[in-house]
């Protein structure tokens, strides 16, 4: 009985060390794929990749800051091409963003985000 026992935990071990190495390779994995946000250069350049994956390393102030809504582009066939990635707020705030809406406008989308099919997970804002 005590052979079978120590077997099954030599055996349990060895499994959840396993386990934590593919894990810790996984988590390296996505780690290497995320673009890290921590200036307002940083945060306008989201429009140039929509399905890239973002996560914030700082608060960031937008006052005076002319904001174009990240997924708004439309292309050539007039369809809105929209933020398909990810985005984590990372436990950071964006500070002072205001939205200015034009009269004249035919784009009809106004936010921070105007359209999304991706995934935006634990972004505060604060004035």
């Amino acid at each position: 009985m005590k052979k079978k026992s120590l077997f099954f935990i030599a055996m349990t071990v060895a499994l959840a060390t396993v386990v934590n190495l593919f894990a810790g390779i996984v988590a390296f994995a996505d780690d290497a794929d995320v673009i890290e946000i921590g200036s307002v250069e940083d945060l306008k350049k989201v429009k140039d990749n929509l399905a890239g994956n973002y996560k914030l390393t700082a608060n960031i102030d937008l006052k005076g800051e002319e904001w174009t809504p990240i997924g708004t582009t439309i292309n050539d066939a007039k369809e809105a091409v929209p933020f398909s990635g990810t985005f984590d707020g990372n436990g950071y705030t964006i500070y002072n963003f205001t939205v200015t809406a034009k009269n004249d406008s035919s784009e009809c989308r106004y936010g921070f985000f105007g359209v999304v099919t991706g995934t935006v997970k634990t972004l505060r804002f604060a004035k």
